[in-house]
């Protein structure tokens, strides 16, 4: 009867708890699939302008690794107990349907640079939004403190980078094998040097935790590069 009632309060019961836990399987699910199952969901700029418009719903579901997928089900879980009772299933649907369209539409037309990137962080936030401003609209304390903190972090993020707690992580920019490239790469990250970064045009650079995984063209190099970044927060 007590766990029941813990259940309850952290809305992890009845319904509700099965469809958390089909939502964290299926992340963890699509991590699994590897590195094939990653090229073939993930957001991709080339590959959307091809006609692979599934990549636009399943970037959000697709991480860079386990660890990536169980971070963003800690998230997920998180945001169940706080918000879950408080719209109808119907419409966090539409909540969420909605934050992955403005994610999808954000990148596509103003990051043309971004190439590819995987996470289910930015939907999360979208979930966030909408169950402080259901907390707000309730007149409820907790929804202004849960306000000014999101509207922070996201702010602070925006404009400083990484949260002071959350650390970096050295991330390897690889490119395709070729000529020399006239200026020698660089090693800016004084972390031990990452064995893959030994190979031709690599470039080792130091980057803050973002909250999607992201790709970009490799500067410096005359081939084909990517970056990416782990979301550890």
């Amino acid at each position: 009867m007590r766990v029941r009632g813990l259940l309850r309060s952290l809305n992890y019961d009845g319904r509700l708890g099965l469809i958390l836990a089909g939502s964290c399987v299926l992340l963890l699910l699509a991590s699994l699939a590897g590195e094939p199952g990653r090229l073939l969901l993930r957001y991709d700029r080339a590959a959307l302008a091809a006609g692979q418009w599934w990549r636009l719903v399943t970037a959000h579901v697709v991480h860079l690794d386990v660890r990536h997928a169980l971070l963003n089900d800690l998230g997920l879980a998180l945001v169940w107990a706080l918000f879950a009772r408080d719209y109808s299933l119907r419409q966090w649907a539409a909540v969420v349907l909605g934050a992955v369209v403005a994610i999808d539409a954000g990148l596509w037309l103003c990051d043309w640079t971004l190439e590819w990137y995987v996470g289910s962080s930015g939907a999360l936030h979208g979930v966030m939004a909408a169950g402080a401003l259901a907390h707000l609209r309730r007149g409820e304390r907790d929804g202004a403190l849960l306000s000014v903190a999101l509207v922070a972090k996201l702010g602070y993020e925006h404009w400083a980078g990484a949260l002071p707690f959350s650390a970096s992580l050295p991330v390897v920019v690889s490119a395709a094998p070729g000529p020399e490239p006239r200026r020698p790469p660089a090693i800016i990250d004084p972390d031990p040097t990452p064995p893959a970064c030994r190979s031709a045009h690599v470039v080792c650079l130091r980057v803050p935790r973002s909250g999607l995984a992201v790709g970009r063209d490799a500067p410096g190099a005359r081939g084909r590069g990517q970056l990416g970044s782990h979301d550890l927060r």
